[in-house]
């Protein structure tokens, strides 16, 4: 396996003007500039309050000596290759993911990690004497981009329905030429809305859509495109299930996550091959695919990395690889399963006690982006329906605030 050298390292998300500032953009270049980086790279999703952020983020990095190389709106993915392909050990994209417009935050990727608790205790440096440059390099990403993108092989152009969370990809309608595809957008264009209704968060979203099944295949990404599930002629097809394609042409071990679908873990071992699963997390995939000298790992969310490409997921080369095949299949025989987005305060132990009473394989974790506790419960449906209501009667017996 290739080693890559950018990881993604510190991930801060909320609500924009509470939890995630100016002041905060601030803090955070003074912070990156105070590990001795004398360049970073920075991108941004189209969240009506991005531009404010990254704003304050370029110029408190100048101020401390840093040189900035500006990329504007594009893809995660893309900001992650282009920073790898020009030499820079640091860039951070400003966005909040899949969640909503009123939350906005920072990925940050860096050649080391970084300790979360020094990020938390780092008291905001003074502008230094000698200031960074500024650099605009959008054109150059994109163009860099594009030409390590793998060449398409095949001469057939496909007919695609995108749904792209009316976030980044509509503003980088080239990588749909590069995947020889005639991409018909959901929605409009509309930053005010980045990630409402959006598929990848619906799975069942392309199913009501009357139109869905004329076309050659249906595409879903989050607001910042590192995330990718399809859709193709009424079924659904999420990170698992591309996992399992990538497998079927080219069976090897892989790495997933405590939530990949046990189907996926018994069909590769019955053919000789394990399946690491790593905690939830694509940094946490990665790094279990560097440990074990993996290619090819992700998510059920679908987020799926090669590690040949970048040490991230980045759905336009997974869909440069997928295009390729004969097929995209369904995992076989996946096992139903459930998530259930609990409030934040609740006690973990406790819930994975009464989940413990029911067959089923549960998973109970706090969320890392969001003041949740989520519950995961995979099994027979009559069996994961018993332990939600178990679930439900107990809540019913806490404070208001937890029902």
């Amino acid at each position: 396996m290739k080693k890559r050298s950018l990881l993604k390292s510190l991930e801060i998300r909320g609500r924009y003007g509470v939890d995630v500032t100016e002041q905060l953009a601030v803090n955070l270049a003074s912070f990156l500039a105070a590990q001795r980086l004398n360049k970073v790279c920075v991108a941004m999703d189209p969240r009506p309050s991005s531009g404010s952020l990254y704003s304050c983020f370029i110029e408190s990095a100048v101020s401390r000596g840093v040189d900035v190389y500006c990329l504007g709106i594009v893809p995660t993915p893309m900001l992650v290759k282009y920073a790898e392909t020009i030499g820079v050990a640091l860039c951070v994209m400003v966005t909040a993911s899949h969640n909503p417009v009123q939350d906005n935050g920072f990925k940050v990727f860096s050649l080391n990690s970084i300790a979360k608790q020094a990020w938390l205790q780092h008291k905001c440096s003074k502008q230094g004497l000698i200031k960074g440059r500024r650099f605009e390099r959008s054109n150059h990403s994109r163009s860099l981009y594009l030409e390590a993108l793998p060449k398409q092989s095949y001469n057939l152009r496909r007919s695609c329905l995108v749904d792209a969370a009316r976030g980044v990809w509509h503003y980088v309608p080239e990588v749909f030429d590069a995947l020889n595809i005639n991409a018909t957008f959901v929605h409009e264009k509309n930053p005010n809305l980045i990630n409402e209704h959006a598929a990848i968060l619906k799975p069942n979203a392309f199913r009501s859509m009357p139109n869905a099944d004329q076309y050659d295949l249906c595409i879903c990404v989050d607001g910042d495109a590192d995330r990718l599930q399809l859709y193709k002629h009424g079924i659904h097809l999420d990170g698992d299930d591309l996992l399992y394609t990538l497998f079927r042409s080219d069976p090897q071990s892989m790495v997933g996550t405590v939530l990949t679908n046990e189907a996926l873990v018994s069909l590769m071992a019955d053919e000789g091959h394990h399946l690491y699963r790593a905690s939830v997390g694509d940094h946490h995939v990665y790094q279990l695919m560097n440990a074990h000298n993996i290619e090819v790992g992700g998510e059920p969310c679908g987020h799926l990395i090669h590690s040949n490409w970048l040490s991230s997921s980045d759905p336009v080369f997974l869909l440069s690889q997928l295009l390729k095949l004969e097929s995209i299949q369904a995992l076989p025989n996946k096992l139903d399963s459930m998530m259930l987005n609990l409030d934040g305060s609740l006690n973990v132990s406790e819930l994975t006690e009464l989940c413990a009473a029911f067959a089923v394989r549960q998973v109970v974790r706090k969320s890392n982006t969001e003041n949740k506790v989520r519950v995961y419960l995979e099994g027979c449906q009559s069996e994961i329906s018993a332990c939600q209501s178990a679930l439900r009667s107990h809540l019913q017996t806490l404070e208001p605030s937890h029902a």
